[in-house]
């Protein structure tokens, strides 16, 4: 390790050591990828290796709370994994696959404003998407009500239901009503906020 272009850095709790470049050994690699073609290549692999954890997250299992840490550490990876979708054809739809799997994570952990702006910016970029961009909604409504942001959370679950009943997906609908019935119950509109959970749509 002493004589590679790799640092090694020891994580606490016992966890596995992490390995990382220096930036500019870190923007020549990118740039001779760039060069030979393969940039899209890795970086479509570097945003598989985060969906699978991220799906791993999203099991909902007795792993969650080391899986937590882990995606915590990896921070810097998945904003760079949601950045990628950003700019590839159909990405956006990997996006928002990957967002309902981290919705566990987000929730206890955030950070729910960059997590909402990062989630609403990729709804922005596919209107013709409909179902991509009512998953990102309802993840970012659910960001919004974290934030006691009940008004957009609101607005974001209307369209998120208003779209995914468009297309009759009934996953997208069922979140979407769930969501949609957090602000009516903080207004203290009991009725309104059992009538969205208990809705047969």
């Amino acid at each position: 390790m002493d004589k590679s272009i790799l640092k090694r850095q020891l994580t606490g709790g016992g966890g596995p050591p992490r390995y990382w470049l220096l930036e500019t050994m870190r923007q020549y690699g990118l740039e001779r990828l760039r060069e030979i073609g393969e940039q899209a290549t890795a970086r479509q692999r570097h945003f598989g290796w985060i969906r699978g954890l991220a799906e791993s997250i999203g099991a909902w299992d007795g792993r969650q709370v080391a899986l937590f840490d882990r995606m915590h550490r990896e921070q810097d990876n998945l904003w760079a994994a949601l950045d990628f979708c950003s700019r590839q054809p159909g990405g956006v739809a990997a996006a928002a696959e990957l967002a309902q799997h981290l919705v566990p994570y987000w929730t206890s952990r955030g950070p729910f404003g960059d997590v909402r702006r990062v989630l609403t910016s990729l709804a922005g970029l596919v209107p013709d998407d409909p179902v991509s961009r009512a998953r990102l909604l309802w993840v970012a409504a659910i960001m919004a009500a974290s934030q006691n942001d009940y008004d957009a959370c609101a607005e974001f679950g209307a369209e998120s239901l208003r779209l995914g009943t468009e297309v009759r997906d009934a996953e997208v609908v069922g979140w979407a009503l769930i969501v949609s019935s957090v602000p009516r119950f903080r207004d203290g509109d009991l009725a309104g906020a059992r009538e969205c959970v208990e809705s047969p749509s």
